[in-house]
């Protein structure tokens, strides 16, 4: 008998996120309601953030359901790993 061993990696990204400076403190607000998005630094128009997998939706979810939203204009993905 075979026994198999499938490890569930965790997924944790770090992204940038543009918008424009009229619209940076509704990214913030909107951002801080996205369960494991972390943000790291930000300019006037960009923002960096980790976001990472969790039991409600995984971390490409969370990259979608960001870029989705109709004040931001780019997300882009920085770095991916597993740990």
């Amino acid at each position: 008998m075979t026994t198999s061993t499938i490890t569930h990696k965790h997924n944790v990204c770090g992204i940038i996120v543009t918008t424009n400076y009229a619209n940076k403190a509704d990214l913030l607000a909107f951002l801080a309601t996205v369960e494991s998005c972390n943000i790291i630094d930000s300019t006037n128009t960009q923002l960096a953030a980790i976001i990472e997998d969790t039991a409600i939706r995984s971390a490409r979810e969370a990259m979608s359901l960001i870029k989705e939203q109709p004040i931001v204009h780019d997300v882009t993905l920085i770095n991916q790993f597993y740990k």
